[in-house]
């Protein structure tokens, strides 16, 4: 044989033999303990989303009571509201409550009434995240017998949750209405509550 062709035929035999050779692949441990020192990453605690203040509404057309949500908390923002008094301040150090020593005949959202008519009506709403709460004595003649309040829902405090919950007369906890949901859900079941208790004759 020609030393071309024996080359040949090695350089062949050398390269199938190549070929049929397996090159290990390093596989990862299936299960097994952790490598010594790995511990668990430690859960990542999401900090409170801060207080959001109302956005102050100046038109001509916004209720004097919404005009007042959202301002700067001083002095002079805070009505003498009788001994009982509510600070108006939120959380972020705005005005989050706003009242009035008068009953509204309106209310500015689709108001429902938490409380069977009597002497007294008993209603409330919520638009967006601001809530609206109003009384009125039907049987007195003077105008100041009644109430209305609003209050800016993300930014309440602990003590004005807890006065609008006694206000409303609702069976809940005021920790339990962070949000504009669970209000309008609290003022729902109120309402479905007094219009089963309502006596006939003194319909809504």
């Amino acid at each position: 044989m020609k030393p071309a062709l024996l080359g040949l035929g090695v350089l062949v035999i050398v390269s199938l033999a190549a070929c049929g050779t397996e090159t290990p692949v390093a596989r990862a441990p299936m299960g097994g303990p952790p490598a010594k020192g790995a511990t668990d990453a430690p859960p990542v605690v999401q900090a409170a989303a801060p207080p959001t203040h109302a956005p102050t509404n100046d038109a001509e057309d916004a209720h004097p009571l919404t005009r007042k949500l959202g301002r700067d908390c001083t002095g002079g923002d805070a009505e003498a509201r009788g001994r009982d008094a509510v600070e108006p301040c939120g959380r972020s150090g705005h005005i989050a409550f706003a009242m009035m020593q008068r009953a509204e005949r309106k209310l500015p959202c689709e108001e429902q009434q938490v409380a069977p008519r009597g002497t007294h009506t008993l209603a409330a709403c919520v638009d967006g995240d601001q809530l609206w709460a109003t009384s009125e004595c039907v049987v007195c003649r003077s105008m100041l017998s009644g109430w209305t309040v609003t209050a800016w829902v993300p930014d309440l405090t602990d003590a004005q949750r807890k006065d609008l919950v006694t206000r409303l007369k609702l069976d809940r906890e005021p920790s339990s209405l962070e949000d504009a949901g669970a209000w309008k859900r609290a003022i729902a079941t109120a309402a479905g509550e007094a219009a089963r208790k309502q006596p006939q004759g003194l319909g809504y």
